[in-house]
């Protein structure tokens, strides 16, 4: 489970700004502040978002999504 914390660590191990992890992840610099402050509760989808957002590093903002889990007809 992340937390406050570990999000902090994460986004300096990556050498990311705020502002910069704050696009990736689709959230505002000030939110992405008070996460890191424990002031907000971390969403629980955040985990998917930030291994999404750190696994490219130079790759431009991404819009979320809930994946499809339906199974495909046959």
């Amino acid at each position: 489970m992340l937390d406050a914390d570990k999000l902090l660590l994460a986004r300096r191990n990556a050498k990311l700004t705020q502002a910069q992890l704050a696009a990736r992840l689709g959230v505002s610099r000030r939110t992405l502040l008070n996460w890191e402050g424990g002031r907000y509760a971390l969403p629980a989808d955040l985990d998917e978002r930030l291994i999404a957002a750190l696994a490219e590093p130079n790759s431009a903002p991404r819009l979320w999504s809930v994946p499809n889990t339906r199974k495909q007809p046959r």
